[in-house]
């Protein structure tokens, strides 16, 4: 919390979805409140398959690298 004049600021740095609630400010009888919402980031890719030529029979593995580590991935064909 900080203070500046008349002005007070509660900041919350890294937010978690810990943080994710109904905050409140009293002063005297005054009061005052806020939601915040706190979300995941969405799991994007960040590096793209390459492109495979394979014989009928062979093996072939699919890569891809994503954002977040143990980010939820669909593969389909």
């Amino acid at each position: 919390m900080e203070t500046n004049g008349n002005i007070r600021t509660l900041t919350i740095n890294k937010t978690t979805l810990a943080d994710d609630a109904a905050y409140e400010c009293v002063v005297g009888e005054d009061k005052c409140f806020t939601e915040v919402f706190v979300k995941e980031p969405p799991v994007t890719i960040t590096k793209l398959m390459d492109d495979y030529h394979v014989v009928v029979g062979e093996r072939v593995e699919f890569e891809v690298e994503v954002s977040e580590e143990g980010g939820h991935v669909m593969w389909s064909v």
